[in-house]
């Protein structure tokens, strides 16, 4: 009888810690053996709420990962779900490509249950049999099959990814998908699943494995937190430049391109509001309203994201101030000033919409607010504010005691009165006194 080797055997049984053999095999094996690598990724926002998901899976045996750089670029935590259920943390980021939309993780997983994926060192050939396994709308494990549809003549490992240049593959995906491996019937990864085109019939881009080697290695693991935080806040910085250069169109449109990419980037979505705000102010009033409900539309994005985010909430609170949403508008700014007492424009905000209310008393608490954290230039404003409203009233009651000495409300005949020496008085749609006897 013949002996078998203590290795011969942990090859047959293929224990954890394996990586998949690169034999041809049938798509219902290939799928079986390849989706224990694979992992939905879960995305948490500031408050640990879910703001989104992804796909992944394991390259390496201390944990590391491959995923779409966009599913992780406004994570402040993540962590995988694997094929048995069992969740882990994503806790530093190990390299990175932007361009190719591509990161490398490590989560902190037991060695013992990591399986792995090999990655084709060759472009695939067009017709050649694939199959993807991601979380398309959360829906782990789930596989589809198609075919290669085309490969360029230059992919993009040398330049950003365009639908030119990327391998295009037929199938089916959905949000959810990015960062999903396409599979050839060898059992390697010849791709990494990256967008889609909608409005087509399964037109699905994903980036060469082979291009995987020139993802930059970060010269010390970065956490997840940390990492996640640069890029979207690096793009949008500079798409609020051209808010503050009065460029509010160009910045509209820098500002959708950020969130097209980074569908959860809270800064976004707030410079997205602010452009359109400073479009509203030399708007006229029907279009001024229709701007700002766009305005309200990516505030309240933003603040969904990242509750924390003291700036969104106190432009939300402008904003319903504008359409006379008092409570909204308050809540919102007691909200910004929770989080940060010392944001002071949350408190000259509050003060205006106190003015706008008639509640001139909260108003001037804002005022000795802001004079307390030595802010005058900030209080005068609102004073200044506070007491033209107060003489706006003054006339008004002034001008309403004398007519209603001697006026009705109403400019019908149900509702005259007649006054002391017998005159009757009406006030007609327009504001009109008519009087009669």
């Amino acid at each position: 009888m013949k002996t078998i080797s203590i290795v011969s055997l942990l090859f047959f049984l293929c224990i954890p810690l394996c990586t998949f053999a690169s034999n041809t095999g049938t798509l219902s094996e290939l799928a079986s053996k390849s989706k224990s690598a694979i992992v939905t990724i879960k995305i948490f926002g500031p408050n640990l709420n879910k703001i989104g998901s992804g796909s992944g899976f394991f390259v390496g045996r201390n944990g590391e990962l491959i995923t779409s750089y966009h599913v992780l670029e406004n994570a402040h935590k993540a962590s995988v779900i694997t094929s048995m259920n069992r969740e882990f943390s994503i806790v530093a980021v190990l390299a990175e490509n932007q361009d190719l939309d591509i990161v490398k993780v490590r989560v902190s997983i037991p060695k013992n249950i990591i399986y792995t994926l090999s990655l084709a060192k060759k472009y695939p050939v067009t017709a050649e049999d694939v199959f993807v396994i991601g979380s398309p709308l959360g829906l782990s494990q789930s596989i589809t099959n198609g075919i290669i549809s085309h490969v360029p003549e230059e992919p993009a490992c040398s330049q950003k990814l365009s639908p030119s240049n990327t391998i295009q593959f037929s199938a089916p995906i959905s949000p959810g998908s990015s960062g999903s491996p396409v599979i050839d019937y060898k059992g390697e990864v010849v791709g990494i699943v990256t967008f889609m085109i909608s409005g087509g019939q399964n037109l699905n881009f994903a980036v060469p494995s082979a291009c995987l080697h020139l993802m930059r290695v970060l010269p010390t693991p970065l956490p997840l937190e940390k990492w996640s935080s640069k890029g979207c806040k690096e793009k949008s910085l500079k798409a609020m430049s051209y808010v503050k250069k009065g460029h509010c169109k160009s910045a509209i449109v820098a500002f959708k391109d950020i969130i097209r990419i980074t569908p959860n980037c809270s800064d976004a979505y707030y410079g997205l509001g602010l452009a359109y705000n400073a479009i509203a102010l030399h708007s006229g009033e029907q279009d001024k309203n229709t701007i700002l409900l766009n305005s309200l539309v990516a505030l309240k994005k933003a603040v969904a994201i990242n509750p924390s985010y003291v700036e969104a909430h106190c432009e939300l609170g402008y904003v319903y101030d504008c359409f006379q949403e008092y409570s909204r508008a308050v809540n919102h700014l007691k909200t910004a000033i929770k989080i940060d007492p010392n944001y002071l424009e949350a408190y000259v905000n509050l003060g205006t919409v106190y003015a706008h209310m008639g509640r001139y008393d909260l108003a001037i608490n804002q005022v000795k607010i802001l004079k307390a954290h030595s802010a005058s230039s900030m209080a005068f404003p609102l004073e200044y504010l506070i007491e033209w409203f107060e003489n706006m009233r003054s006339r008004k009651i002034s001008t309403e005691e004398n007519i209603n000495s001697y006026r009705a409300p109403h400019s019908n005949e149900k509702n005259a009165r007649k006054s002391n020496e017998g005159i009757k008085i009406y006030e007609d749609k327009n504001g009109t006194i008519v009087i009669s006897e």
